[in-house]
């Protein structure tokens, strides 16, 4: 057994991470498909620590190394083209799903690493972070020694583990059985590989100290904590950080929290890994079935049981008024359906349809997808009393793209009002109309803005008309 920090680094150094299955076969797809951004790429990718490694790993073994490191995988792949993809759904080996039900330790620790590197992205938009998909990677990264060590060496972990049993913190069993930590050796391994600075960064103490890295920190102490206990001490501490870190009350940080841990496990659908809303559903359930089971059920003596108020008959028109507006519903799916289509064929990272109001004098958003919670274009609130870009939109069905080859002579149509809510480095937007009158806008946008092309905003265009034919068949608005 190797017998120093530097004898292990160099046994692991030249060790690829396994890939999942579904991450080959998606990237294979993506290959193959003539449309595909780098965005895609890394939202694919950016869920599979072993492939991400992969890419990052590219860069160090390029012939000639880039000036400026890359700090996300759409970057990196930028950088490098696609052949570390090409040749990782080739040579990486495969992580399959464990036999049994207990999950063995390398498929956790993937597991936490994506929830962490989702916490991390969501916290970065939450704060206006520049660069959010860096967070996540550097968290879905950040444990790469101890995954190395699954992956590589699993009687060492496996031992650690024990001693984890037996009481003793993770740093101290490490220290136990290797003589270093396990962030000492992520940092080795990370400086070696050359991977984005902010992970190093992370795996340092003055890492606390600074606003990204203390966000990707907590991301992976909070993916640790809550994949044992949502009810922990330790959990209820790092919940309460968190609500500092995004500058929130703790119960609302910690509702938002709870939707994330949901909002990761259908990011990683399909994935063989466990997911940790399954542990925070499961453990509330168990606090409901006590909190049950303690209430008393009969009634003391002595006392008067309550009587439970007859509800009034209803009458047909109330019954026919509390269906379900079965149309209502089909429609609400079709515009799920097309801005999901958006997001993933077209590349669009934040969709919205904002609806004509009932006097037709304004549009205000009904449906936002992508984008954070405190993001401005979920307020977007738009007039039509005055001529302006929009409104010549809602004239005729048209669409529009604003580029970087037409900005000085639109930006001036589009009210100051919409500058924060609008990616001005370019957008996609088009009217909607069902049989023939106005109903609402379609807008989407990319963080880099130059990943709109006219390609796709003809996949946007058509998506946009499929939408309006649907509506168009439909007897009642979303």
């Amino acid at each position: 057994m190797p017998s120093s920090l530097s004898d292990w680094a160099d046994r692991l150094e030249n060790q690829a991470l396994p890939a999942m299955a579904l991450t080959i076969q998606r990237v294979t797809q993506l290959i193959e498909r003539p449309s595909t951004i780098n965005a895609d790429y890394q939202r694919v990718v950016g869920k599979d620590p072993g492939f991400a490694l992969a890419v990052f790993r590219g860069i160090e073994k390029a012939a000639h190394t880039p000036s400026e490191p890359a700090g996300n995988l759409a970057h990196a792949i930028a950088l490098l083209g696609i052949s570390p993809l090409i040749k990782g759904t080739k040579s990486l080996p495969v992580l399959k799903r464990p036999a049994g039900t207990a999950w063995q330790g390398l498929h956790a620790c993937y597991s936490r690493a994506g929830h962490a590197a989702w916490y991390a992205y969501q916290w970065g938009l939450a704060r206006k972070d520049t660069n959010p998909e860096e967070m996540a990677v550097a968290a879905l990264l950040r444990a790469c020694g101890e995954m190395s060590l699954w992956a590589h060496a699993r009687a060492d972990m496996e031992q650690i583990q024990r001693h984890t049993a037996q009481g003793l913190n993770r740093k101290d069993a490490a220290m136990a059985v290797l003589g270093f930590s396990l962030d000492q050796l992520s940092l080795a391994l990370a400086e070696r590989w050359r991977l984005p600075p902010l992970v190093a960064r992370t795996l340092t103490s003055f890492g606390a100290f600074e606003t990204r890295s203390l966000g990707v920190m907590l991301a992976s102490a909070l993916a640790q904590a809550s994949a044992a206990n949502w009810r922990s001490e330790k959990t209820r501490d790092l919940t309460e950080l968190v609500a500092e870190y995004l500058n929130q009350t703790v119960d609302r940080a910690m509702a938002q929290i709870h939707t994330q841990a949901a909002d990761a496990a259908r990011a990683l659908q399909g994935l063989p890994l466990p997911a940790s809303a399954a542990v925070l559903v499961q453990q509330t359930q168990e606090t409901g079935a006590a909190e049950m089971a303690t209430t008393p059920t009969s009634v003391p003596e002595n006392k008067t049981k309550r009587r439970t108020p007859t509800p009034p008959p209803q009458s047909e028109k109330d019954k026919e008024q509390r269906k379900p507006r079965a149309g209502a519903n089909r429609l609400q799916e079709a515009f799920n359906r097309i801005m999901r289509e958006l997001k993933e064929s077209v590349g669009i990272d934040r969709t919205m349809f904002a609806m004509l109001t009932p006097d037709r004098k304004a549009l205000r958003p009904r449906l936002v997808l992508g984008a954070d919670q405190t993001s401005a274009l979920r307020r977007f609130q738009l007039n039509l009393d005055k001529p302006h870009l929009f409104s010549l939109l809602m004239a005729k069905p048209q669409g529009f793209w604003l580029h970087t080859g037409n900005r000085e002579k639109f930006l001036p149509m589009i009210p100051v009002s919409l500058h924060n809510s609008l990616n001005l480095d370019g957008f996609f937007i088009t009217s909607l109309f069902i049989q023939k009158q106005p109903f609402g806008l379609l807008y989407g946008d990319c963080s880099d803005a130059t990943m709109l092309d006219k390609q796709r905003f003809g996949l946007f265009k058509k998506l946009a008309h499929q939408l309006s034919d649907e509506l168009s068949q439909g007897r009642h608005p979303v």
